[in-house]
């Protein structure tokens, strides 16, 4: 918070002013009680790698002939293949799973509304046992974007997908191979969730769909599938030699036995074409990193990328990924700052027409551009410099951490830090999920999570609409209608917003600290008391109806 804040306290006082674009999908055009939530919406049954045993051939044999029989004939699958605990069958079934949020029909109409396909983080195995409280689809950054989208006009669908893999091998090509190919059921799993979204945009149409209009976005583990989801599309591309086995020189990925890329085929593979494509319109990385920037091809959907410069599990540039529960290395990389150089330069994000926009979040991203900022590793591996051609990239500068992993990967992650998965102990440790997951996040709470939401929407939005399409009128400058008076003070101050009503506000300290907060029951006008504070500069971070003004205030 107090990064994001800083440098756009420091644009405030050089006259930067925020502007809001007021219209449909920029702003929030409904409240959360106008926001309707479905859960635990069947999108797909497939093999579970996490609880199979698969080292049996002929029992895997067995059971996925009765499976496929039971799908072929029109049958349920039995039971007893859903069932962990049940030990006649070696392979296990899973049903895969998505939450939507949508503006209720009392609130709203529309009935082609574009929609955002979350995934979300957690290293691809159980909250707990990936070293966090992390790692479903109603984790609460999940929960807290999917609404402000919503807000915003958009659906939003949060997924699941298949977990498994094995991070604690002592050989890294069974750390290598299997992440891989956890990375793949996952894209499987997102294209089969567009697909049947697409479907239902195209069929009853419930909650207002765009099938034409339908974005990726994920977070941490999900951003890596994400950026797979958009790139990944032909087979050669998991036959490239870093993606061989060394021990018998064939890819890691067996599409004969988890089928091609789109999620067909393959003997341990149950999805089916259902008449759509899993094509998108936009890409958007919170945290991730592309395991090959040699996938990128011209026609991939553009791409919109979050990412810590000194993030110590997805490399910013090039690097190793690092498992976090036991700092072991898996597989080099590519981050944000070397995908969205290509995507720029190969005119992939040419339509989201980024250049026309200026808003004080966008500028404090390319203040960013080209800079060089101390690195996490000793020397000659010390400095890290942002590509100047990075239009499309907000690079998150958090201060150099203790140690290599004490360095933030994901500041917008937060959770409830009294429930039993923050509270579980993280094998084999006597550490609880919570305080490992502070080691990289020290500062999670839900204050911090909401102003990065509040930030990745303000960066992303306009871009979409841009994307899409969307024509609106552009606000004049709130800050031009925002008055604050005595200023300086000392300590009273009268806060005025010509035009609109005044909904919030927030005092920030130059650390971009909230030190007051206050809101106004929906009047243009009204007084604050910040006699209590310390002498100094403050900004004003006042919301309203049509955006936030930010206004600088001198406390004497």
């Amino acid at each position: 918070m107090k990064n994001i804040y800083s440098l756009l306290v420091a644009l405030l006082f050089m006259g930067t002013a925020a502007q809001a674009q007021n219209f449909r999908y920029v702003k929030d055009m409904f409240t959360d009680a106008q926001i309707t939530v479905e859960s635990d919406i069947t999108y797909g049954t497939n093999i579970d790698f996490l609880t199979s045993d698969l080292d049996n051939p002929a029992n895997i044999g067995r059971d996925i002939i009765e499976i496929k029989t039971a799908l072929a004939t029109g049958q349920p699958i039995p039971s007893k293949y859903y069932n962990p605990k049940d030990s006649t069958t070696d392979l296990k079934v899973t049903d895969i799973k998505y939450d939507i949020y949508y503006p209720d029909g009392a609130a709203d109409s529309e009935t082609n509304r574009p929609v955002m396909v979350y995934l979300h983080t957690g290293n691809f195995l159980p909250p707990c046992l990936n070293g966090s409280p992390l790692g479903l689809k109603t984790d609460e950054v999940a929960k807290a974007l999917c609404m402000a989208m919503a807000r915003k006009g958009y659906v939003a669908v949060s997924a699941d997908y298949r977990l498994g893999w094995n991070p604690i091998s002592d050989f890294e090509p069974v750390r290598k191979g299997t992440l891989l190919n956890a990375v793949y059921r996952a894209v499987q799993d997102a294209k089969q969730c567009i697909r049947v979204v697409k479907k239902e945009g195209k069929g009853t149409n419930k909650y207002g769909i765009d099938p034409n209009r339908i974005f990726i976005a994920g977070e941490g583990t999900g951003a890596y599938v994400a950026l797979a989801v958009n790139a990944l599309d032909k087979y050669e591309e998991i036959t490239y030699d870093r993606f061989l086995n060394p021990v018998n020189g064939k890819p890691y990925i067996d599409t004969l036995n988890v089928g091609n890329v789109e999620g067909f085929g393959g003997t341990l593979n149950l999805y089916a074409p259902n008449g759509e494509t899993a094509d998108i319109s936009a890409c958007i990385n919170l945290g991730g990193a592309m395991p090959d920037t040699n996938w990128m091809e011209s026609d991939d959907a553009p791409y919109i990328a979050f990412q810590c410069v000194r993030d110590p599990f997805a490399p910013f540039d090039v690097g190793i990924v690092i498992v976090p529960t036991n700092g072991q290395s898996v597989l080099e990389v590519h981050g944000a700052n070397r995908f969205i150089d290509r995507a720029n330069r190969m005119g992939i994000n040419d339509a989201l027409y980024s250049d026309t926009i200026n808003d004080a979040v966008s500028n404090v991203a390319r203040s960013r551009y080209g800079q060089t900022y101390v690195y996490i590793y000793p020397a000659p591996r010390n400095k890290m410099t942002v590509n100047t051609n990075s239009e499309n990239l907000f690079p998150v500068v958090i201060p150099l951490g203790a140690s290599i992993f004490n360095n933030t990967a994901q500041p917008w992650q937060f959770w409830d830090t009294a429930s039993p998965l923050a509270k579980c102990l993280v094998p084999p440790t006597n550490v609880t999920s919570d305080m490992a997951a502070r080691q990289s996040n020290p500062n999670a709470s839900p204050e911090v999570g909401a102003l990065w939401v509040d930030t990745i929407t303000s960066y992303v939005c306009p871009r979409l609409a841009n994307l899409y399409g969307f024509v609106g009128v552009e606000d004049t400058q709130l800050n031009e209608r925002a008055r604050i008076f005595p200023n300086p003070t000392e300590g009273k101050v009268n806060v005025e917003l010509a035009g609109t009503v005044i909904e919030s506000i927030n005092v920030l300290d130059i650390n971009g600290r909230v030190v007051h907060s206050t809101s106004s029951n929906r009047t243009s006008s009204l007084e604050l008391d910040l006699s209590t504070l310390r002498t100094g500069i403050y900004i004003l971070e006042i919301r309203s109806e049509d955006g936030t003004a930010f206004k600088k205030l001198s406390l004497k």
